[in-house]
């Protein structure tokens, strides 16, 4: 099942109800309302599309299959501004950096 997260080089800045974020890489602002804030707070680390329409579904006390075509419009079209990543159930973590690799762990026993 593949998961999606914000990706790295994005700010943000919280405002009344929106948020504003920032893309550093194209130097672009986008503006997002409280429902499409708290989608992009709750993707800092990997959700699938149905962990998210649950979770908004919750927060908002709304049927989950209600939320799930709007959560997939949304991520549609944070996919077209490149503003996230996707990563398949089997895609390798990252290792943080300052940690060797497992290949080294074994060898240093």
């Amino acid at each position: 099942m593949r998961k999606i997260q914000r990706k790295r080089g994005v700010l943000e800045a919280s405002f009344d109800n929106a948020k504003v974020i920032y893309d550093i890489d194209t130097h672009t602002p986008h503006i997002l309302n409280g429902t499409a804030a708290a989608i992009w707070a709750y993707i800092k680390s990997p959700k699938t599309k149905y962990e998210i329409a649950q979770y908004i579904a919750k927060r908002y006390d709304i049927d989950v299959e209600t939320v799930k075509r709007d959560v997939t419009h949304f991520i549609k079209e944070l996919r077209k501004k490149e503003l996230i990543i996707a990563q398949t159930s089997t895609s390798a973590q990252a290792i943080p950096r300052g940690i060797a690799s497992p290949r080294r762990w074994r060898g240093s026993q």
